[in-house]
């Protein structure tokens, strides 16, 4: 996740693009081509610096300041990386890799026990969740449509 992030535009001049897929449609959550970015870059043997001094004023609208927000976002964020990047060769249940319903119902139970035990580290499991079951759903919906995603050919 990121919050700021400058460029230099010289990088773009070889067709480096942002995956536009992930940007948010009208008042809805999205966003995560930053990442998909820095791994390009990466990729790429690219440079990238971190500036410890540079500085930006956000203002975050009350609504994204709930704990609703960032459960959908790690919703949305999941169900992206299930629709366009994993890719999975083995067993299949309900149009998931069946392997993720164990993880998913580990996390879950990992999560309500913080949750009766007012651990602080709750809210961590329960985004962990939250975005498992979206992997679970981009996926289901990638397979049910056909489509394949950028590393397949």
């Amino acid at each position: 996740w990121s919050g700021n992030v400058a460029y230099r535009t010289a990088l773009f001049d070889d067709g480096l693009r942002f995956d536009t897929r992930y940007n948010r449609k009208g008042t809805g959550i999205g966003g995560g081509s930053d990442g998909i970015m820095f791994r390009t870059l990466l990729g790429r043997k690219c440079h990238i610096r971190y500036e410890p001094e540079m500085c930006i004023t956000h203002f975050i609208p009350d609504n994204k300041l709930r704990r609703t927000y960032f459960l959908k976002l790690h919703f949305t964020a999941g169900k992206k990386a299930g629709m366009y990047e994993m890719s999975w060769d083995g067993a299949i249940l309900f149009g998931a890799p069946r392997y993720m319903y164990q993880q998913l119902v580990m996390k879950a139970f990992l999560a309500l026990k913080l949750l009766f035990t007012q651990d602080s580290e709750y809210m961590r499991e329960a985004m962990n969740v939250s975005y498992l079951y979206g992997v679970m759903s981009g996926f289901r919906y990638k397979s049910r449509s056909g489509r394949k995603n950028s590393y397949e050919k």
